[in-house]
Order: C-alpha cells, then structure tokens, then sequence
C-alpha cells in the first residue's frame, strides 16, 4: 500500500513541476535523496518491521503521539516558537492518548 501511496505522489509531483522552471543545487539534491532515503524507505522499513512486534493498538498510538514529539523536538533542537494553538493540540493528543491507553475496570 504504501509503494502506491509514493508512487502517488511522485508521479503528480513531476507533473506540477514541468509547469515551472527551476534548478536544483548539488545540496539540494542530497537533501531529497537523505529524504528519500531515510524519512521514507528506511523509516517505512523498520515501521513495517516492529509494528508487528508491539500490536497494532499501541502503534496506533504511537502514530498519534507523533506531531507531539516533532513539536517537542523542533522547540528544542530548532528553537521554534510554541503558540496557545499548538500548545493545546500537544495536550488534546497526549490526553487523548492517556484516555485510550487506560484499561477499563469494571
């Protein structure tokens, strides 16, 4: 599903960009194959890989928690800035995972 899913994108990609001139720079380039390469393939890969080994419940809440480290990690490595909006997102997916990982007692 997922090599679709690129394939996808790919192909709609190349066609909005024979619309417009452009040039790429050699660092341009290894930063699309170091993303090509490592945020797409081998991310997919080891997802694929372990999701099997922690069950599909606690990957699913994995994957929701994930803007939240991304906006953890951009605060602290890239010194972004968090707004009341993104602020309150963080919160609203923490506790919803909170709420979704707590086993029902009854």
């Amino acid at each position: 599903m997922i090599s679709y899913q690129m394939l996808t994108v790919a192909v709609i990609s190349t066609f909005l960009s024979l619309k417009s001139n452009w040039y790429m720079t050699l660092a341009a380039i290894w930063t699309v194959l170091y993303v090509a390469i490592f945020a797409s393939i081998v991310a997919g890969l080891i997802q694929l890989k372990y999701q099997k080994v922690v069950g599909s419940n606690t990957a699913a809440l994995i994957y929701t928690v994930q803007p939240v480290f991304a906006l953890i990690l951009s605060y602290f490595l890239l010194g972004e800035k968090l707004g009341l909006s993104q602020s309150f997102g963080a919160l609203l997916l923490l506790t919803a995972m909170l709420i979704a990982s707590l086993k029902r007692t009854s």
